[in-house]
């Protein structure tokens, strides 16, 4: 404060200093505890040259509750924190003149008051307690029913700021640092949980403020504290709960919560771990049964998990039209998100704080203004809007704050797009990929290709791939943007180099967002980009036709990925691609065919050798992989696949039954063939039935040699 940026506060405070030093002159050892510390030299200067201390003014503690004007100032922050602190000051002045040079500077500066408030409160409830503990009953004003009550009252008080409320919290949390004495028929005890006894206000309710305020780890504590004190309304406390676990980075607590409505118990599991599908399935029979308006707030999340974004945003419309859907909370966020998305740009500007609206505006911004001061001004303000609110949220909304941070970095995205380089090249019309590295750019640490894994059927997306998706969704709408103005002065079917570049850019981008929903085991999401990616060029570039044989693999359409990726070497077929794939790339597709072929048992395993690996392995050979480093990943990625195949062969020739059988049977046969022998030989050569033995013999003979041949082979094949 004496170093700060606004001449009256440092005035303030060096006029508070002056008072105090001559406060302490009655109190010799305060003041040498003062003059002990770093800043000595200035309080000597201070003491030398006094100021007439305040006088006391004696006032009563209950004017907390008797006065109304104390609660009814409680929707302006700033003037009910100035009355109560110095209510406090005045009240302990009557005992230490100290505390009464404080009230101009409480009166004043709200920053101070808001810091001091916790003091003041266990500054009197602890003179209070020692009073009681030294003559063994209380002999003053119940100071401790007279601020706890005045305190319930603000957390009641409906209008109650959120200031206001936070500020009653830090005063609790401020006063379990504490430990309490008590005094039981005249012999001081210690309470191991005294600290929480300093005021007596129900945990319940400090829990519900503490959410208001956004402090959820907070509003978990005092729950604990509540169900240790005495047992709340149990649906009260489930919801409570919900909305807890619903902001903090807790998967596990989540189970901990037995709520006797199963039905609802099992949605919020759906959502808290993100299983879309089978909450798309619950939400969809119960707005089909008309049960609860919620639910159409759950389909419209669903739909929206699944990047049906249009059906999402038509599905809420008419729920707003309806009366089905809340104008606030989750359906209000999400509506932002889904227009910039669709590109719906007739929402108003909400006044509050909504997640979504930011990004929403400046896209709005980039897509419609013609004026760049006002595109740069919008982008500036909303970059600001959402700095403010990260510093708001405090340091216990996880949810929130990592909803904020996305929206920065999508923000951070359409600043770059206006910087001065793109837009040289867009005014030049040059779009090459050159001018856009920096742009198109994902950084290497960038962890977006893992998912955690629950169990068997429930998987949490990791929260870095949605961030990298609302990421590449910015720059497709922003590559849109102009693409679209381009559309508009199009002739006939002619796309120009201008128009293809920017093609290519949205397809890079749709591309690479595929890839990342593939790793992230959201296939439905890769499906929607790829299908995009192929409607924009007509024949696709290679790069989409292999992706688009990706996603047909994991949609576990396997042998028609193996066909569709095969169509690239078929003979009489024309183009499929409309640019030139070198060997290199050609290899990995063989190999890709090979390892898919094995997998699925789609071919013989010579086959696939054949037609595949020994194809790959021949494109390879010449390159230079001294001086090209793609043909060393090339190669190691083809020779990987193939010692992959190799493996899985050997062990399946290993373990295969089938050489056992043939073992079996050759020793059968050999056994047979020696029991027919001897029945030959004992047997004259005319013999009919000995000709008859014979032939049996013969055929015995050629199955035995059938079998012993499969035995070499497999023995063969086994040594490779």
């Amino acid at each position: 404060m004496l170093q700060g940026e606004h001449p009256s506060r440092s005035n303030t405070a060096y006029e508070t200093l002056r008072l105090l030093m001559s406060a302490e002159s009655d109190d010799p050892s305060r003041a040498l505890r003062l003059f002990l510390s770093e800043n000595q030299l200035e309080l000597e200067y201070l003491g030398k040259y006094k100021r007439l201390q305040l006088t006391q003014v004696s006032r009563d503690l209950t004017d907390l509750v008797t006065q109304q004007s104390y609660l009814d100032s409680v929707i302006n922050f700033p003037q009910w924190v100035a009355g109560v602190t110095t209510l406090l000051s005045q009240v302990l002045s009557s005992k230490d003149a100290f505390y009464a040079q404080l009230v101009p500077i409480l009166r004043s500066d709200t920053e101070f008051a808001e810091q001091v408030l916790p003091i003041l409160v266990h500054s009197i409830l602890a003179t209070e307690n020692d009073e009681w503990v030294n003559q063994g009953t209380k002999v003053q004003a119940h100071y401790c029913d007279t601020i706890s009550n005045f305190f319930t009252s603000v957390l009641s008080e409906k209008l109650s700021s959120i200031q206001c409320l936070r500020c009653v919290i830090d005063v609790v949390l401020h006063l379990r640092h504490f430990d309490r004495e008590q005094s039981i028929k005249g012999k001081v005890t210690k309470d191991a949980l005294s600290y929480n006894k300093w005021l007596n206000i129900d945990f319940a309710l400090l829990a519900h403020s503490s959410i208001t305020c956004g402090a959820y780890t907070t509003a978990l504590l005092f729950l604990e504290l509540a169900a240790e004190g005495h047992a709340d309304s149990k649906d009260t406390t489930n919801e409570v709960l919900y909305e807890i676990y619903r902001h903090i980075d807790e998967p596990d607590g989540f189970y901990a919560i037995h709520d006797s409505d199963l039905h609802q118990n099992l949605i919020k599991r759906f959502h808290h771990e993100k299983q879309w599908e089978r909450a798309f399935r619950f939400h969809g029979a119960a707005l089909e049964a008309r049960q609860n308006i919620g639910d159409t707030e759950g389909l419209v999340q669903s739909f929206h998990s699944f990047g049906f974004d249009h059906l999402a945003n038509d599905v809420l419309r008419t729920a707003f039209t309806n009366g089905d859907a809340k104008k606030d909370g989750p359906s209000h966020d999400i509506s932002y998100r889904l227009a910039w998305r669709t590109e719906t740009w007739d929402l108003p500007e909400s006044s509050e704080k909504s997640t979504g609206a930011s990004i929403y505006l400046a896209l709005r911004a980039i897509h419609r203004e013609r004026d760049v001061r006002v595109i740069d001004h919008t982008i500036r303000r909303c970059l600001y809007t959402e700095i403010d609110r990260l510093r708001t949220l405090g340091l216990e909304d996880f949810a929130e704050i990592r909803d904020v941070i996305q929206d920065v970095m999508c923000l951070h995205e359409v600043a770059k797009w206006r910087t001065n380089t793109i837009q040289t090249s867009l005014a030049a019309r040059n779009m090459s990929k050159g001018n856009l590295c920096e742009f198109l750019k994902i950084e290497d640490n960038f962890e977006w290709v893992f998912f955690i894994v629950i169990s068997a059927d429930n998987a949490q997306i990791n929260p870095s791939f949605l961030t990298l998706e609302n990421i590449l969704a910015t720059r497709i709408s922003l590559v849109r943007s102009v693409r679209l103005k381009e559309e508009r002065q199009r002739i006939g079917t002619m796309v120009t180099p201008f128009n293809q570049s920017l093609i290519d850019i949205e397809k890079h981008c749709l591309v690479q967002l595929s890839k990342a929903a593939r790793a992230a085991n959201e296939v439905q999401l890769a499906l929607n980009s790829i299908v995009r990616a192929v409607g924009l060029e007509k024949p696709p570039s290679f790069d989409v036709f292999e992706e688009f044989a990706n996603v047909l693999w994991c949609q576990k359409e396997e042998k028609i990925a193996v066909e569709y990726l095969g169509r690239l070497f078929a003979e009489g077929k024309g183009a499929l691609v409309r640019d030139v794939v070198e060997d290199r790339r050609k290899a990995l597709v063989y190999a890709q065919l090979g390892s898919w072929s094995s997998a699925a048992c789609l071919k013989n395993p010579e086959d696939i050798q054949t037609e595949y690996f020994s194809v790959a392995t021949g494109l390879l050979k010449g390159d230079d992989l001294l001086n090209n480093p793609g043909s060393r990943n090339a190669h190691a990625t083809v020779y990987h696949q193939y010692a992959v195949f190799a493996e899985r062969q050997y062990y399946d020739i290993e373990k295969s039954p089938d050489a056992i059988r043939w073992k079996i049977y050759v020793d059968r046969k050999q056994r047979e063939i020696e029991s027919l022998d001897g029945e030959i030989n004992r047997l004259d050569g005319k013999d009919c039935y000995r000709q008859q033995l014979q032939r049996l013999r013969d055929q015995a003979q050629k199955m035995k040699d059938a079998d012993a041949e499969s035995v070499q082979r497999h023995n063969c094949a086994l040594d490779g």
